[in-house]
C-alpha cells in the first residue's frame, strides 16, 4: 500500500531529482497533502463514495438524544459524507432512514410545523449545520424523553500513514503533485502543463465513471467535468 513517504519517492523519479536540491522535501509533502484535500473538491461525491468504499468501512456510531434540548450531534473531525441516520423509536428498534434536506429546507420545515416534537409530527429529517460540524436531527424530542441515533458515515481521504485511495487516485495525486513542481519558478511550464492535463483527465474519467451512481450529483458536481 501507498504512503506519502513511497509516493513521494514516485514524484522525485518523474521529476528527476532523487536527492532533494530544487524540491526540498517540506514543498513535496506540503504539496501532496494539498492535493488530497482538492480531490474532494475535484471529484463528485458519488466518486468518493465508491473510492472510499473499496479500502473503507463506514463508521457507525450513536449519540443519545436528550429530550428538551437541541437534536445536535457533533460529528469526527475526520467526517466527510453521512451514508444514514437512523433514530431508534418507541419499539425501542432503529427505524427507517431520516431524509437528507438542506439547512434551507431544515429550518424552514421547522417554522411551518412550529417546532413540534416528536409525537406531534411525522417528519424526520437531517442535515449538517453551516459550520460543517455538527448534524442536526428534526423532530426534537418531549422533555423528560430520550433516544439514540444511530450514525453511518465515512471520513475523508487519509493525508498520512497507509493512503487509503486506489491507484488510479494515487496515479492522479502523482501527476498534480509533479504539476505543481514543475511550475515551481517556471522550472518548466511546458512539462507543468503536460501533468495538469493528465491529471484532469484522470479525474474527469473517474467522474463519468461513477456519474450520479449514488444519487448524489444533485448535492456536489465535483470541479472536473468529465468530457466522455
Amino acid at each position: 500500500m501507498a504512503t506519502p513517504t513511497s509516493l513521494i519517492t514516485e514524484i522525485r523519479y518523474i521529476l528527476g531529482e532523487s536527492t532533494a536540491s530544487f524540491w526540498q522535501p517540506v514543498e513535496l509533502s506540503t504539496w501532496l497533502v494539498d492535493v488530497i484535500r482538492g480531490l474532494h473538491v475535484d471529484l463528485t461525491p458519488d466518486a468518493i463514495k465508491e473510492i472510499l468504499s473499496v479500502t473503507e468501512h463506514p463508521t457507525i456510531s450513536e449519540a443519545l438524544i436528550i429530550g428538551g434540548t437541541r437534536s445536535t450531534v457533533l460529528l469526527d473531525d475526520n467526517y466527510f459524507m453521512t451514508l444514514l441516520v437512523q433514530i431508534k423509536e418507541n419499539d425501542d428498534e432503529y427505524g427507517y432512514p431520516l431524509t437528507n434536506v438542506s439547512r434551507e429546507v431544515f429550518e424552514e420545515v421547522k417554522r411551518k410545523e412550529g417546532d413540534a416534537d416528536r409525537d406531534g409530527t411525522d417528519t424526520r429529517i437531517y442535515t449538517i449545520d453551516d459550520t460543517g460540524s455538527n448534524l442536526l436531527v428534526y423532530p426534537e424530542y418531549p422533555v423528560g424523553s430520550y433516544s439514540n441515533l444511530k450514525h453511518t458515515w465515512i471520513g475523508r481521504l487519509t493525508e498520512s500513514g497507509t493512503l487509503n485511495a486506489p491507484f488510479y487516485v494515487l496515479e492522479a495525486i502523482k501527476y498534480k503533485v509533479v504539476s505543481i513542481a514543475f511550475s515551481k519558478k517556471g522550472r518548466d511550464l511546458a512539462m507543468s502543463d503536460r501533468y495538469e492535463v493528465k491529471y484532469e483527465r484522470v479525474i474527469a474519467k473517474i467522474n463519468f465513471i461513477f456519474e450520479n451512481k449514488f444519487g448524489m450529483a444533485a448535492a456536489h458536481s465535483g470541479r472536473i467535468r468529465s468530457t466522455y
